[in-house]
């Protein structure tokens, strides 16, 4: 007990800031700019116009279901990863699908703002983190001189 006393006194709250940081980075922010980049690159996802079609609520969230066609092509009813507030039946949204397999949509804009949100916010932590931990060992080194 005395062990991780003496760790969280010597490191403080600076290693808890650091690993909640790098756990948004890793968890929020890389998947989403992976999904951007692939994206971007892989020229196999285009961009339509989808109707939603059902919203059903589940203990995880909630599951949009949305219809849209691909330029000469059938229709498809697909489930898009995101659900945002105020998003009603009957609603158009912008969507990405990915061209060999049409069922796999992604909302528009949606992985650019998550990543940009789990950036700042881990980003940020991180900055704090490391400011903190510096703050702690100026005060030991001080402490330590008397």
């Amino acid at each position: 007990m005395k062990i991780k006393y003496e760790i969280f006194r010597r490191f403080g709250i600076g290693i808890f800031f650091i690993i909640i940081s790098i756990t948004i980075l890793v968890a929020g922010f890389i998947p989403n700019m992976v999904k951007i980049i692939e994206r971007n690159i892989s020229n196999n996802y285009y961009q339509t116009t989808a109707h939603i079609v059902s919203i059903k609520q589940q203990k995880r969230g909630h599951e949009v279901l949305v219809l849209f066609s691909i330029p000469g092509g059938p229709q498809y009813v697909a489930s898009l990863d995101t659900y945002v507030e105020g998003m009603a039946v009957g609603d158009s949204v912008e969507i990405y699908y990915q061209k060999s397999k049409p069922t796999n949509v992604t909302l528009k804009g949606n992985q650019f703002r998550q990543a940009v949100l789990f950036g700042s916010v881990g980003g940020i932590l991180l900055v704090v983190s490391i400011i903190l931990l510096k703050k702690h060992k100026a005060k030991e080194r001080i402490h330590d001189t008397f």
